[in-house]
């Protein structure tokens, strides 16, 4: 039990230096809070992994609302990944990995996210057509070129986005240790 508040504690302390972070946790906190003892021990788990990829690297992941949506969606010099999510939605939660590892793996990238029930997003609630959650965005030079619904793979997201990645931008590939003889 001390160890689960200890975690709690660091988690907490470093959710408040790392808003998207915290808003994926706090998705996370309340969709464990409205089940059982294992939803919640599964939310805290998936929280604790989500920190985890923030924390091993510089993960950028936007949150978008009416103020900066044109300057960092619209206007964006890089294809983006706009995931549009609700804090009551379990798919919504089941794609955080995946979009961190987008971001991670693929700086060419960039991930943009609305939570549809914060304040400040009711122009993009009006102008997106929003039929459920998660709904993926896909836009280069400022036009939706596809959609996606639902928890997908990463291969459906960057297929949707036609994405091809440049010779820089390859995903790093696994180190193999090599054992000394």
């Amino acid at each position: 039990m001390k160890i689960f508040q200890l975690l709690s504690r660091l988690l907490k302390n470093w959710l408040s230096e790392n808003p998207i972070a915290a808003m994926r946790c706090k998705k996370l906190y309340l969709f464990g809070v409205e089940g059982n003892i294992m939803k919640r021990q599964f939310a805290f788990l998936l929280c604790i992994m989500a920190v985890a990829a923030f924390a091993a690297e510089d993960i950028k992941i936007v949150k978008v609302n009416d103020a900066n949506f044109e300057s960092e969606v619209l206007h964006s010099k890089k294809p983006v990944i706009l995931d549009i999510t609700s804090t009551s939605c379990p798919p919504c939660l089941i794609m955080i990995p995946t979009l961190i590892g987008i971001a991670k793996n693929y700086p060419d990238i960039k991930i943009a996210t609305v939570g549809i029930d914060e304040p400040g997003v009711d122009k993009i609630k009006a102008t997106l057509p929003i039929r459920a959650f998660p709904t993926f965005f896909m836009v280069r030079d400022g036009k939706i070129v596809n959609q996606l619904v639902g928890a997908v793979k990463e291969e459906e997201l960057l297929s949707a986005l036609q994405y091809t990645p440049s010779p820089l931008a390859k995903p790093a590939a696994k180190q193999k240790k090599v054992k000394n003889a």
